[in-house]
This record gives C-alpha cells, structure tokens and sequence, in this order.
C-alpha cells in the first residue's frame, strides 16, 4: 500500500510541475506589433491635444536589457530646459508585456518599486501601452526608462516575436500644458517657492446692493464692484509673494471705509502662514473715497494659489 501511496505522491507531484510549466510557456498569442503601434499613435494623439509636440520618434528598442528581464532597461537620456515639459508614450509588442514605465534623474539599475529618482510613473501597467508626464521647474536631466516581464519562456517563439518597445518623446512649454498633465503619477511637484505663486482673481462675494453701478459717481455712492476688483488687482502681486505649499485657497473678508482704506481684514484657509500674509497685503487696498453717509463697505475675496 505505501509503495502504491508514494508512486501516487510523485505522480501529483509531476502533474502539477508540468501544468505549471505549460501555464508559464503558453499565452493566447503575442501582442501584434500593428495592435501596439496603434495604441501608441492613440496616446500621442492625447498627447498633442494636451499641447504637446513630438520631439523623437517613434522609435523601437528590445523591451529586456538582460536574459531574464529583471533590470529596467534606459529607452532615452535627455535633458528638459526650465519650465518645459515632457511626455512620453511605450508601447510594447511581441512576447513582452510593460509593467512599469518612469522618467527618472537617473533609472534605477536593479528592479525597484520605488526610487528617489523618480520623476514621474506608472506602475502596473494594464495594457500594451503606456504614458508619463513631467514638467521641470529647473534644467534636469531625464531617463526614459521601462521594466517588464517575458510571456514566453519558450526559446523559439521569444525569437519569432521579440519582446519590443516603441516609445515617442513630446515637448511643450510649461505654461501651455503645465496644468493639464494627465498622464503617470509625479512624484516630484515642485518645491514652494515664495513669489513664483500663480494668484487667480475671481469676482467679489457681495451682494449687488451693496456695491454702486459701474458708472456711478464713488463719492455718493460708494466703491462699484471694478473699483474694488481694482484695489484687489493692486494688491496682487503683494500676495504672490506669501509663502505656500501646492494649491492654496485664501478668503478673505474686507470692511472698506468712507476714505477708501481697509478698516478691517479677516482671512479664512487652512494655511495659517499664508493667511496672515495676505491679511497683512490686503491692508493696502484702496477704493475712491465715498460718502460718510453710505457707511462701511464689507466684501469676500478669494485668492487662490497655484
């Protein structure tokens, strides 16, 4: 009986070695190389969209560096001007399949999850193709760099359909695309640098009541609603220069009196330095001076930092 057992044991055994073996050697097919070359004129044409130009290629490179694909293998060195942005679009064919695409400071030599190198990624890649997008603050020397894995492990079909990549590079200036990237986590932004800060002005939150038409006399009938978009104007590039992180929202509220100076400021956001900082530039806002009689003038502004 234990002999029968055993022979029993070790047949299972080879059976599921085997299976295994099958499973890992055998795929549907190989991703054709006009499937993928349409992927990647579908993400350039996202790409261009954006604002993007094309810059190099289409070109095609082996998607593996070494035998087993185990290290990232470099498409591209390039370096990226101040304020200008870059995409780039992989698509792979054949008996390779993308899992990761990054630009990098430098491409990390070993398979790595993540990388202080790291400019911008996509990991996991679901499909045959792939795009990331960075723009430089800074001149920054970029790699264009891919990891994979094999579909195959049988020699004579990874020599029928090689496990190839086609990648493009696009540019574009970073105030034409900077704030419509789309593509790859960043995992760089840059760094909050005071003065560089980007202030959006909106309308005044106040009742139409309380300010005077447009062509109205400021004297009799207090500050019109361009006179205090006006003041705010003035005020701008003061803000600009408060100290912030990322996006930043900053409302404030301003009591205005008859000679045209702020009486009162009060801010709300969650940034407390910035808040005071721009509670203390809003001081300086001035309205044509108007009628005791129409009493002080009270508006919400926000700012908004990006």
């Amino acid at each position: 009986m234990r002999p029968f057992l055993f022979a029993l044991l070790l047949a299972t055994i080879a059976g599921v070695l085997g299976a295994y073996g099958f499973r890992r050697t055998r795929y549907a097919a190989p991703v054709p190389p006009e499937l993928a070359r349409a992927a990647h004129a579908r993400e350039v044409a996202v790409a261009t969209a954006l604002g993007f130009e094309p810059s190099i290629g289409p070109t095609e490179d082996s998607l593996f560096s070494d035998e087993y694909g185990s290290s990232p293998t470099v498409l591209r060195r390039f370096e990226l001007a101040e304020n200008e942005c870059v995409a780039a679009v992989v698509a792979a064919h054949g008996w390779g399949k993308l899992s990761k695409v990054r630009l990098s400071r430098q491409c990390p030599t070993t398979y790595a999850y993540r990388d202080p190198n790291d400019l911008s990624v996509q990991e996991h890649v679901g499909g045959v193709v792939s795009q990331v997008q960075f723009c430089a603050w800074e001149p920054t020397h970029v790699e264009l760099c891919v990891s994979g894995f094999r579909m195959s492990d049988d020699p004579m079909e990874k020599a029928r359909f090689p496990a190839t990549v086609t990648h493009s590079l696009l540019r574009a200036p970073a105030e034409r695309v900077g704030e419509s990237l789309n593509r790859g986590y960043v995992t760089l932004p840059p760094p909050p640098i005071p003065g560089l800060a980007q202030v959006l002005l909106a309308e005044p939150d106040v009742p139409e009541a309380d300010l005077a038409p447009a062509e109205a006399d400021a004297s009799e009938q207090g500050p019109s609603r361009s006179d205090v978009l006006a003041a705010m104007r003035a005020v701008t590039e003061a803000v600009r220069q408060c100290p912030h992180s990322g996006a930043v929202n900053v409302t404030v509220r301003v009591t205005f009196q008859p000679d045209g100076t702020v009486r009162e400021v009060r801010g709300s956001g969650q940034a407390e330095a910035t808040l005071r900082c721009v509670e203390d530039a809003v001081r300086a806002a001035r309205v044509p001076a108007y009628s005791a009689a129409r009493g002080d003038v009270v508006v919400q502004f926000p700012f908004v930092f990006r």
